[in-house]
């Protein structure tokens, strides 16, 4: 596996670091830069982050997002694969009139409210070529065709359940349901970003903390964000599904964003879904542990 991670850098500080000649334009304030995760940089990237934070209330970088790319072997050699959903749809069910239980939720982290309707979203043809997407509250829904490759392949673990367009029941996409679980380990690391720099101020002093806010104490959330591949404890791996969500979440609860499950498949589905183009998914290799 090779893994990568890809900084938004402010322009006014990029200097600090790297040469002009380095990252690529992607706006007016920001270039993007992408180095390999070993690479000596890394850490000084924290370092000056933390340091322009203290000294100047500045951001060393807006962004950054851990690129992994695996070998065919590497991919074929794992029994459950890490399912990432690439599109992310700017709206939530509840603008639009969809009911949820919000007491039903953890009151710390605000994990796993329930849905009580059906999921109501705006017209539009708002998944564009991809077979799955998720909402800013993690709704998860899928085009007709996933549907149909799901039953036609006799695929377990996904119930599909109507959506409406509007006032109208939607022919072309399906709101998702998983129905087999399993449990992330805690092998699997979680935090506010690589580095740990959580950027607060504190009795009027700018610090970067360790601590991350997101993580439930309760064990609902894990964390704000996934820092590295993910671990699964063996034992609750249920036989023969196909595709398995995460009983805990990550990610922070604040305005239309809830935390977000984990999605997991089998070797058997991920070779199907390659084989008939069903796209909108990365695949990720993950780790089974007895813990």
């Amino acid at each position: 596996m090779k893994e990568k991670i890809e900084f938004r850098v402010f322009k006014k500080f990029a200097h600090l670091l790297f040469s002009d000649d380095e990252g690529k334009d992607v706006g007016t304030i920001v270039k993007k830069i992408i180095i390999d995760r070993n690479s000596p940089k890394v850490k000084q990237i924290g370092e000056i982050d933390k340091r322009l934070w203290i000294d100047k209330n500045e951001m060393f970088y807006a962004a950054w997002g851990i690129i992994r790319k695996y070998s065919h072997i590497e991919l074929s050699n794992s029994p459950i694969l890490h399912l990432k959903i690439r599109k992310r749809l700017e709206m939530d069910g509840i603008e639009y009139g969809t009911i949820y239980d919000e007491t039903a939720a953890c009151p710390i982290c605000g994990a796993n409210r329930k849905q009580l309707s059906e999921l109501h979203l705006r017209k539009g043809n708002w998944m564009g070529k991809h077979d799955i997407a998720m909402t800013l509250a993690g709704d998860v829904i899928v085009s007709k065709k996933f549907k149909d490759f799901v039953n036609q392949n006799n695929l377990y673990g996904l119930s599909f359940m109507p959506l409406y367009t509007g006032n109208t029941l939607s022919e072309d996409y399906f709101q998702l349901s998983f129905t087999e679980e399993l449990t992330v380990s805690t092998h699997t690391r979680f935090g506010v970003d690589i580095f740990g720099n959580n950027h607060e101020i504190v009795n009027g002093v700018r610090v970067c903390l360790s601590s991350d806010p997101a993580k439930c104490p309760n064990g609902d959330n894990m964390g704000l964000n996934i820092l590295s591949e993910i671990y699964i404890k063996k034992a609750t791996i249920p036989a023969n599904a196909d595709f398995i969500v995460s009983k805990q979440t990550y990610g922070g609860k604040g305005g239309l964003f809830h935390p977000y499950h984990m999605y997991f498949c089998s070797q058997r589905a991920m070779q199907l879904m390659k084989e008939n183009g069903i796209k909108g998914f990365d695949y990720e290799v993950t780790h089974l542990v007895d813990e």
